[in-house]
Parts: C-alpha cells; sequence; structure tokens
C-alpha cells in the first residue's frame, strides 16, 4: 500500500457545527491479494468523491493497482470543547502492512450569532381604521445555524417589498 503523500493533513482550527475544505491523496498498491480498507475516528470524515462521507470506505484492488484512488479527508467537529485532535487513517489490506496518515484539526467555539437592525422601534402614531401605515428597517445577519423568523404582532403585516400588496 502506498499513499502519494505521506507528510500528514494538518486542518488547523474549524468551528463546532463546521467542516472543513478538504484535503486528498492517493492511495495505490502493487501485489495486493484484496482490498484496501481505509478507516479513521470521528471526527474526521473520508470520501471517494468528496461529496459522500463516512469514517470508513473501500478500494477495490483492481483500482488500487491500476493507478489508485483519490481520497478525500475532512474535519468537522461537532462539540465545542477546544480539542485538539491527531487521529490515523488506517490504510489495511490481506497480508500487507498497514500504512497510516496523521490527520490533525482542531475544534473551536463558532462564531456567535449577530442580528442588526437599522433602527430601535417603528412607530406608526395614529392611524384611521382601514387606513395603512408604513414604515421600514434593515435587517442583516451573520454567523446564523438556522432560518431568521420574525413574527409580528396580529395587527402588523410585514413584507420583504414596499409595495405591501396595493
Amino acid at each position: 500500500i502506498e499513499l502519494s503523500d505521506d507528510s500528514g493533513l494538518d486542518f488547523g482550527q474549524i468551528a463546532a457545527g463546521e467542516s472543513s475544505v478538504s484535503q486528498s491523496y492517493t492511495v495505490s498498491g502493487t501485489d495486493l491479494e484484496g482490498n484496501i480498507s481505509v478507516s479513521v475516528s470521528a471526527p474526521f470524515e473520508l470520501s471517494l468523491d468528496n461529496s459522500s462521507w463516512s469514517q470508513s470506505l473501500t478500494i477495490s484492488q483492481a483500482t488500487a493497482e491500476s493507478g489508485g484512488q483519490i481520497v478525500y479527508v475532512r474535519f468537522s467537529p461537532t462539540v465545542v470543547n477546544g480539542q485538539v485532535f491527531n487521529q490515523s487513517v488506517t490504510h489495511s489490506s490481506s497480508n500487507a502492512s498497514d500504512v497510516t496518515l496523521m490527520a490533525s484539526g482542531e475544534e473551536t467555539t463558532p462564531d456567535a450569532p449577530e442580528i442588526t437592525i437599522s433602527k430601535s422601534g417603528i412607530d406608526f402614531g395614529e392611524v384611521a381604521f382601514g387606513e395603512l401605515a408604513d414604515d421600514s428597517y434593515t435587517l442583516s445577519a451573520l454567523n446564523l445555524v438556522d432560518n431568521l423568523s420574525i413574527t409580528p404582532p396580529e395587527e402588523v403585516v410585514i413584507s420583504l417589498s414596499s409595495d405591501f400588496g396595493r
């Protein structure tokens, strides 16, 4: 079993709940007696297509012996505790010595959500029954982990456009 780069994979600092940009290397082999199994422990993940991720995958003997297979690795920490991870990506095959590649990364606290509103309040004054009054404000947000919901009082209608259905 041979790796195109055995110097290790350093993913640096990644916020919990995020995934790093993947890094890749090629796995090949000669005189193999079976497929190559590749495995790693969480919070690292493996992929053959840089799209579907898991902690283990298999490279066929034929693929390994005919030029090899690109393996993608990413770091996807889930818990905020500032832990540094150093894990071995293990490559094994029947009657072949295991080959390991070190992967490292540090999970960090994600940036706190920030919501900014352009005014501190809206005052419609006195509005006669059946009449409309409007006002506007700008809302922006950073570092959200879900959609932002705005729920107005029952008598108020919110619109993303300025015509309010008129």
